[in-house]
Parts: structure tokens; sequence; C-alpha cells
């Protein structure tokens, strides 16, 4: 369970097991987060023509992963629940581990998955996103993922500290989105993705894609795809990596089919929604202005 803590003081409890994913990836099909196994020192810079945008690691942490992303969704879900029955909006959140593992579908569970809960807290409380771009001020242009992180302790049995829920504070930022529902799906088997560049992938051509109506959006050359995805791997490995992935998933991402293209001499990718695919937002939904 989760007890949300709105601005007027009220508790609020929501189930994690009854709401749809929610993620905010605000700008564009820009990605905010590190797609490394290995910690990520090195700052994501996207230069945009209307400014750009700069995701930096603090305090001597990596930068958050998409795998941290995670929690982000799972917070944001149940602001949108809360939302969605009327409920006022907070920024603080109080959740269990428990609660957090059932939402993101992981079954075996110890000890060390809390402290890797905790990790991603303080990854994505030391993640400093600055967005440099006219319109955009005050704290909607200089955040952190997480305003603020606690964790609740009891004793195991060996007489050692173990972290069993936590306590975190939400941006103003990531409050606005829900206040203006601003939603997409997603599909809930996103979690079951282990490879962090197919998890983007699939979140970029959703955005990017949508339902298909703007042809302009579809192919994309994989210089294009590179950049977006600020991946620290070379152009030659990130179209080998991405080659891979699409083959293994007989080149769809859900309701998405995928076919190599050329335009002109540059060589890419071609995205469309399948005639038989269901969009169903009862599913997993991702926060944003979108195409779609």
């Amino acid at each position: 369970m989760v007890r949300i803590v709105p601005d007027q003081l009220d508790l609020f409890i929501a189930d994690a097991l009854d709401i749809a994913v929610k993620g905010d990836v605000s700008i564009g099909a820009e990605n905010f987060f590190s797609l490394s196994k290995k910690p990520r020192y090195e700052p994501i810079v996207h230069q945009l023509p209307k400014g750009k945008i700069s995701i930096r690691p603090t305090a001597g942490n990596a930068l958050a992963t998409v795998y941290d992303e995670d929690i982000l969704l799972f917070l944001i879900s149940q602001l949108v629940h809360g939302a969605d029955k009327g409920q006022p909006l907070g920024k603080t959140i109080y959740f269990s581990g428990i609660s957090f593992f059932k939402f993101v579908r992981k079954n075996k569970i110890g000890g060390k998955n809390y402290e890797e809960i905790w990790e991603a807290l303080q990854r994505l409380k030391t993640t400093y996103v600055e967005l440099e771009m006219d319109g955009v001020e005050g704290s909607d242009a200089k955040f952190n993922w997480l305003s603020y992180i606690e964790k609740d302790w009891i004793k195991n049995k060996k007489g050692e500290k173990q972290a069993v829920g936590f306590k975190v504070e939400i941006p103003t930022r990531l409050v606005k989105a829900v206040e203006a529902r601003r939603v997409l799906t997603l599909n809930h088997d996103y979690f079951r993705m282990r490879s962090p560049i197919e998890r983007w992938l699939y979140r970029f051509v959703r955005k990017s894609v949508g339902r298909a109506k703007n042809e302009n959006f579809k192919y994309w050359s994989w210089e294009n795809l590179h950049r977006k995805s600020a991946s620290t791997d070379s152009l030659s490995m990130f179209r080998k990596t991405t080659r891979a992935i699409l083959k293994r998933s007989d080149y769809r991402l859900f309701q998405y089919t995928v076919e190599e293209a050329q335009r002109g001499l540059e060589k890419g990718l071609y995205f469309d929604l399948s005639p038989y695919a269901v969009l169903d937002r009862s599913k997993t939904l991702m926060i944003d202005g979108t195409r779609d």
C-alpha cells in the first residue's frame, strides 16, 4: 500500500496494483537516464534547436538509470490514481518495498532488493536536471528527480538494520504533469525488458510515433536515434545492439512494427503501428505532452 500526503496534509492510501504506470519524459523523446549497466558519471547533454537539456550526477553518485526510473513511474502512478479519485495532490509519498516490487512484478525478494531501492532513491535524489529553454523557468527549469528521501528500518533476525518503507518527495514539475493529465499508454510488460536500450527504444517509439498518424515521425536515422538515446556506446555498437534486440523480438516492439529503411544515403529505422494493435489505456501510462 502507498500513503500519499497532499499539501493540505490529508492522508490517502492507494493500491499499487490498481493503477497503470506513469512516467515523465517531458521534453520530446530525449533520454534523461543512464542506459549503462555500469555507473555513469558523465553528464547527459541534449543540444536542441530551442535550447539545451543537461542531466548531471552530483554528490559523488552516478546518474540515475533507466531502471531507477521505475520508481518514478511507480510514484507518479500513485498520484494519478489519487487524482483520478478526486484526491488533492501532494509531493510527499510513503511506500513500502512490497508495494513497489508487486508493481514491477518482482516475485523473488530479499534484503538486498530493499537496499537496491535505497541506492536507486539516492541516485534519483542526486541527479540534477537543468532545462535551458525559453519559457521554462524556476522549479520547472532546475530540479532533482526526488527532492527528499528517507527510509524506515527494522532489525532482521541477525540484528541488522533493514529498510522496509520509504518516504520521498517529488519535484513540483512532476506534480504539474499529473495535474495536466498528459498521458499515453505503455505495455505493462515493459518491466520485463532487461535491455536498457530496448526500454528506451520502446518509449521513444511510443512517444514519437504514437498512433502513427504523422508520417514525419515514423522514420529515424541511426544517427538521430543514437543521439537521442545519449548512449555511451559508439554508433556502430549502438546499431549492433539495437539490431540484436529487434531480431530477438522479431522486429516488434509490442504494438509497433520495425523495419530497416533508407532515405537517400541515410540509413535508419521505420516504425509503424501494427494494424492489429490495441492501445489499452487501462494498462500502463506515461505522462507527457505527446503527438498521440
